[in-house]
């Protein structure tokens, strides 16, 4: 195998890892977006107290600012 031949393959040992990395993140976004729907489907299926509801969108905003995060650790990948 030439010096060459070793560059590339390092070159696309590398970028598999950089897919596997991104796919993970997006399977992270991914479950907590289900989870995200199943949280409003829910709520709206059902009557529930003021105290439910404030826990439920409590919850909506932690999983929103997961997501955010998520979408910026792939932004910096794909920057990278």
């Amino acid at each position: 195998m030439t010096e060459y031949d070793k560059d590339v393959l390092d070159f696309l040992l590398q970028q598999v890892q950089w897919c596997k990395y991104q796919d993970k993140i997006l399977a992270d976004i991914e479950e907590t977006l289900y989870l995200m729907r199943a949280l409003a489907e829910y709520r709206s299926a059902h009557v529930l107290p003021e105290q439910e509801v404030q826990r439920l969108n409590d919850e909506m905003l932690f999983l929103e600012g997961e997501v955010k995060r998520l979408q910026l650790d792939l932004d910096h990948e794909l920057t990278n």
